[in-house]
């Protein structure tokens, strides 16, 4: 018999832009989005049924002046105020704001990690390391560190630290 799951959503790294502010910078979304996509489309041709659905692109609608987005799965209308998320896959679609707040956080990229992932790094790390070290836990102090006790979780966040900063310098993402 078949049931319902629980599942957690994968920590994953998503691009996204919200429509607020200026005419300018309302501009600048629809064009990260027509980049990055097939391109503009005529969305009324699309909804009379003149021309078929792009697989990706965006589009102003005439008739309320929202942003409407070309997905696999149909169109989709921005509201201001919305997000345009650009997805793992490099797919676009609107999220209204609460939905957004509640399903994702900044990630800093530049040089501050999140702690999540430092403290993920770092175990990994001292599971790769652990045939090396003696009987020393994950969060007792090292006491063969000639400069104090320094618990092997902060040196193991430190390892990590330079590990994430090298690779983003390395480009890897």
């Amino acid at each position: 018999m078949n049931a319902p799951a629980s599942f957690r959503k994968k920590p994953v790294a998503i691009e996204a832009m919200q429509l607020i502010g200026s005419n300018a910078d309302i501009h600048a979304v629809y064009q990260w989005v027509e980049a990055n996509t097939l391109g503009s489309f005529d969305v009324l041709d699309v909804i009379e049924g003149r021309t078929p659905l792009p697989a990706s692109g965006i589009s102003i609608d005439p008739r309320d002046g929202r942003f409407v987005i070309s997905t696999l799965e149909g169109l989709h209308w921005a509201d201001y105020g919305d997000w345009i998320i650009r997805g793992v896959a490099g797919e676009f679609y609107p999220c209204k704001p609460d939905i957004f707040l509640a399903t994702y956080e900044p990630v800093e990229i530049s040089g501050q990690h999140d702690d999540l992932v430092l403290e993920s790094v770092a175990k990994a790390l001292f599971a790769i390391e652990e045939p090396h070290r003696n009987a020393f836990r994950w969060d007792r102090p090292n006491p063969l560190d000639p400069a104090g006790p320094l618990a092997w979780h902060d040196y193991w966040l430190d390892a990590a630290r330079v590990a994430l900063t090298a690779a983003h310098e390395a480009g890897v993402r």
